[in-house]
């Protein structure tokens, strides 16, 4: 989900952490637009007041760097967290940054563990208010299984431990957890996720964790988790408005889901204080809309782009093909990347087999000369064919030359590409097929 537009949801914040000073004088997330950055350029570059595990104990720090700004495509600001996983001589190293430290005592990842040190300004987070909520932005790129985690523990000033190294848990007084959705996330999306208090007490201190992994010895290096714009939300039982604009779906404060545009009302209830949101809310919609004719594929979407994809092959992006229409030369399953709107998503995956009766019949009619070739070439269609589409390919798929016509039978090409074996796809009038040729 991209956001077009986040300032109400900053006034939102401030507004809150404003009404919540005069209670308890509270403060909030450090950093957490990750804006500034320190040791920029070195092996342990991490943003400032956050730690990752090159600057780690025990063996944490001897893995490669998983902990990198990122300074394109930020949800807002010039910069955002980059968090990938990544392998130590066989070993999965979870990325994670943390404003405690990353401890690693051994080489086993079940060892490993996060602290607040309160002695260590470097490694703990002072912290006093009790908020609503956490909130913030995410994009994920899943590898494997993994599932991406953002977490904050308000505790006192004991040096808490996650996992809990025994004696942690009473000194807990509230935690907010939110597990990212299952896939991959392409565009920015808002999380918002409710603190639980075990009692009544004003913390002293925040653990902040956000890894992209929560598997322990598992993770897949090809994880990667980008967070930005932490912050949290302080509880008032004055309605506060909402106006957003954001694409596909939309998550409330509470976890609600909406995906079409319309006044909503939420409540995020908090002991004794609620959170009550009046949310004007516009969806922008994508036309994931497929016509499959037979021959070719097209989308439906208008005033958009589009990027046809593999399904078959993990999705991978098919070379050249960034037209509405899509002619498969090979039987399989295609869908297709539309951005529209400002908005992108991927239509369903649709099952294309070519007619082989169709095919053959129409490879008969066919005559291609001479061939071999020295790059110039004819195709006699055998008859006038309207509407005439010829994609040339080489071995590995890569479109190096397409053709359309009108009403012709005669075709006169010449290939300006090195010598060797290509694919000449012809689709006309519903019919379909390749031929060879080879250039000398």
């Amino acid at each position: 989900m991209k956001t077009l537009s986040t300032n109400s949801m900053m006034l939102i914040v401030y507004f809150f952490i404003g009404i919540s000073t005069i209670l308890y004088g509270q403060t909030t997330i450090p950093n957490g637009d990750f804006e500034t950055w320190q040791n920029v350029g070195s092996s342990d570059e991490e943003p400032t007041n956050w730690n990752g595990n090159k600057t780690g104990g025990g063996f944490a720090n001897l893995g490669p760097q998983t902990c990198f700004r990122e300074s394109t495509n930020a949800h807002s600001g010039s910069y955002c967290l980059k968090l990938e996983n990544g392998s130590f001589f066989g070993t999965p190293v979870n990325a994670t940054a943390t404003t405690g430290k990353i401890e690693a005592p051994s080489t086993s990842a079940a060892d490993g563990y996060i602290q607040t040190i309160t002695a260590d300004p470097d490694f703990s987070s002072t912290f006093t208010g009790r908020p609503d909520s956490l909130v913030g932005w995410f994009k994920f790129t899943q590898g494997g299984t993994d599932i991406g985690r953002i977490q904050a523990m308000l505790h006192d000033s004991f040096d808490v431990s996650n996992p809990d190294q025994g004696s942690s848990a009473s000194h807990i007084i509230g935690e907010a957890l939110y597990d990212l959705p299952n896939g991959n996330t392409a565009s920015w999306t808002r999380f918002s996720v409710p603190f639980t208090y075990n009692n009544g007490t004003i913390p002293s201190y925040i653990l902040l964790i956000a890894t992209a992994s929560t598997s322990v010895g598992g993770a897949s290096a090809s994880s990667i988790l980008w967070v930005d714009d932490l912050s949290v939300v302080y509880c008032s039982d004055i309605p506060v408005a909402i106006t957003d604009t954001v694409c596909l779906s939309y998550t409330s404060p509470s976890g609600k889901n909406w995906s079409t545009s319309g006044i909503y009302m939420d409540t995020l209830p908090n002991g004794n204080c609620d959170s009550i949101f009046t949310i004007d809310l516009t969806i922008l919609s994508v036309d994931t809309s497929v016509t499959n004719n037979g021959t070719s594929l097209t989308a439906n979407a208008s005033n958009a782009t589009f990027q046809w994809v593999d399904c078959n092959n993990s999705n991978t992006p098919i070379t050249g093909e960034t037209n509405a229409t899509f002619s498969p030369i090979t039987n399989g399953d295609y869908a297709v990347e539309i951005t529209q709107n400002g908005c992108t998503s991927t239509s369903a995956c649709y099952n294309f087999i070519l007619s082989d009766i169709d095919e053959l019949k129409f490879a008969n009619d066919i005559n291609i000369y001479p061939n071999p070739n020295n790059g110039v070439f004819n195709i006699d269609m055998g008859r006038i064919y309207s509407n005439i589409e010829i994609i040339i390919y080489d071995i590995n798929g890569t479109i190096c030359q397409k053709f359309n016509s009108n009403a012709i039978q005669l075709i006169n090409l010449t290939l300006d590409k090195p010598a060797g074996l290509y694919f000449v796809s012809i689709t006309s009038e519903s019919k379909h097929t390749t031929l060879k040729i080879l250039k000398q």
